[in-house]
C-alpha cells in the first residue's frame, strides 16, 4: 500500500507535509492495516480494512463521494474512492 501525503507542487527540496496532524493519524491507520494484513491482497481488501480502522480510531471518512468538476463549462461527474477528515483523498495501491 502506498501513502502520499506530501505537497508535490513544490520541489523536493521544499516539500512539506500537508495537514500534519491529520496525516499522522491517517498514516498510522494505514500502517496498522498493512501490519495486520500483510502483502498480497487486492486494493479493495485494504480499503475495506482501512474503513474499519478509521471507525475504530474515530477518524471521519467519506466512502465513494460523488464529485463534480467543470472543464471548459462542461460538468464532469465521477465517484471517488475514499476521503478522510474531509481533506485527504485516499487510494489503496499495491506497492
Amino acid at each position: 500500500m502506498t501513502i502520499n501525503l506530501l505537497d508535490t507542487t513544490k520541489s523536493t527540496k521544499n516539500t512539506k507535509i500537508l495537514y500534519k496532524e491529520e496525516s499522522y493519524k491517517i498514516t498510522g491507520a494505514c500502517f496498522k492495516v498493512y501490519k495486520d494484513k500483510g502483502p498480497g491482497f487486492l486494493e479493495a481488501v485494504y480499503q475495506e480494512c482501512l474503513k474499519i480502522e478509521f471507525e475504530h480510531q474515530n477518524i471521519p471518512f467519506i466512502e465513494k463521494p460523488k464529485l463534480e468538476i467543470k472543464k471548459q463549462r462542461k460538468e464532469i461527474r465521477f465517484i471517488d474512492k475514499l476521503w478522510a477528515l474531509s481533506k485527504v483523498r485516499l487510494e489503496a495501491r499495491m506497492a
